[in-house]
C-alpha cells in the first residue's frame, strides 16, 4: 500500500531583539545562537508531548491522579448496568447520572441524586475523596447507516480534578450527515500544562481537513497540525489519500520550515521498514530561520549506538547541536510503526 503527503514542518521559538532584522545575511550571533539553543529547550516538552506514545502521561504533571483512576472506573462498572445503558444501541446518559462517591471502609460506592455523572474516590496516597472525574452533559443523533438506525455523539464534556485543582479537561462537539459520516468534529482537551483543540472539517462529498493545535501554558510553545484527508475508495487511492500535511511550532522567534518526501514515506510503508535517522534524513529538507531570516538548515544523522543526532548547520558551515528536539520530532518518525498503519488503512477500506 502507498500513500502520498506533502509534510511541511515549522518551529519558532524564543529571541532577543535582533540588530540585523531588516537584513538577509543569513548569519547569527554567539549570543543568537545561544537564544536559539534555549528556544529549542523551551519548546522540547510541547514537541515530546505532542508526538510521543507517552505524551499524555507526559502532560499529566500529577500521574498519581492518573494511576489513581483506574480503579476506581474499573470498579465503577459495578455500579452501571451496562445493558440498560446502552440499550438499543443508543446511551442512556440519564439513566447513568447520578453523584458516586467512594466508601474507603466497605469498598463500595455510594450513590445520590445529580444532574450529571460524577466520581469522586481517592488518590493512592490520600484517605480523603481529593479525586473527581465529572460527565457534564451528552447529546447524540440518529443517523442511517447501512439501513440501520445508529446514534453517534455530538456533544459531552468532562472535568478531571484533584485536591480541587484542573488536571484534565475534554470538550467535544460534532455534526453528521444523516448518513452518519462526519461533518464537524472538535475535540478541546486540556492535560495539565498543555491544551489541545483537534477539528477535523468535511469540505466536499469525500474530502476533509483535519487540524490540531497544542500550547503549552507554562513556555507559550505551540505546535499545530493541519492535512488535507481524502477518503479513498480502494487501495490504488491510498496514493492520494494525504496531502498538504503542515505543521508550524512556535515561540517568539525561531522558525525550523520544510518538506517531507512524502512518496520516499509511503515507499517505507510499502516496504514494512522503519526508517533509519539516515532515511530521515532524506526524507526531510528543513530550512532553519531565525528573525525572519534563513540561517541554516537541519540535519538528522547516524549518531552514536544508532541514537540520532540533530544539528544546525548555519550558513557559514559551522553547527549547532539540536539533540534537545529528539524527543519530539525524530521520534515521532523512528517509533512511526508500518503494521499500525497497515491496520487502520485496512480498517478504512473494510
Amino acid at each position: 500500500m502507498a500513500m502520498t503527503a506533502s509534510f511541511a514542518l515549522g518551529l519558532t521559538a524564543c529571541s532577543k531583539d535582533d540588530k540585523d532584522d531588516n537584513t538577509n545575511t543569513g548569519t547569527t550571533t554567539q549570543e543568537e545562537r545561544n537564544d536559539i539553543g534555549k528556544a529549542m529547550e523551551s519548546m522540547s516538552g510541547v514537541v515530546a508531548s505532542a508526538m510521543s506514545p507517552d505524551g499524555f502521561m507526559a502532560q499529566v504533571s500529577d500521574k498519581e491522579f492518573v494511576l489513581s483512576l483506574l480503579p476506581p472506573v474499573l470498579e465503577a462498572r459495578n455500579v452501571f448496568d451496562v445493558k440498560e445503558l446502552t440499550k438499543d444501541g443508543r446511551f442512556n446518559y440519564q439513566a447513568a447520572t447520578g453523584s458516586y462517591v467512594w466508601d474507603e471502609e466497605s469498598s463500595k460506592w455510594t450513590t445520590s441524586a445529580s444532574e450529571n455523572i460524577s466520581l469522586s474516590f481517592p488518590s493512592n496516597f490520600s484517605s480523603e475523596n481529593n479525586c473527581n472525574v465529572t460527565v457534564n452533559g451528552y447529546t447524540d443523533k440518529a443517523v442511517t447507516i447501512d439501513g440501520r438506525t445508529a446514534y453517534v455523539p455530538t456533544s459531552t464534556s468532562a472535568v478531571f480534578t484533584k485536591d480541587g485543582a484542573r488536571l484534565a479537561t475534554m470538550n467535544f462537539n460534532a455534526t453528521y450527515s444523516a448518513d452518519g459520516m462526519p461533518e464537524n468534529v472538535e475535540v478541546a482537551s486540556y492535560t495539565k500544562p498543555i491544551a489541545t483543540t483537534t477539528a477535523l472539517n468535511r469540505t466536499s462529498e469525500k474530502a476533509y481537513t483535519f487540524t490540531t493545535t497544542s500550547v503549552d501554558e507554562t513556555t507559550q510553545s505551540k505546535i499545530s497540525i493541519s492535512a488535507g484527508f481524502n477518503v479513498p475508495e480502494n487501495k490504488e487511492a491510498l496514493e492520494d489519500a494525504v496531502s498538504d500535511v503542515v505543521v508550524t511550532m512556535s515561540n517568539n522567534g525561531l522558525t525550523l520550515a520544510g518538506a517531507i518526501d512524502a512518496k520516499a514515506l509511503a515507499e517505507l510503508v510499502k516496504q514494512g521498514k522503519r526508517p533509519t535517522p539516515s532515511d530521515i534524513n532524506g526524507l526531510l529538507d528543513m530550512n532553519v530561520e531565525y528573525a525572519g531570516r534563513n540561517v541554516g538548515k537541519l540535519n538528522i544523522e547516524e549518531g552514536q549506538n544508532g541514537i540520532p543526532a540533530l544539528t544546525i548547520e548555519y550558513n557559514d558551515g559551522t553547527t549547532q547541536n539540536a539533540n534537545v528536539l529528539l524527543n519530539g520530532v525524530v521520534d515521532m518518525m523512528t517509533e512511526f510503526d508500518p503494521a499500525m498503519i497497515e491496520s487502520i488503512l485496512k480498517m478504512i477500506l473494510k
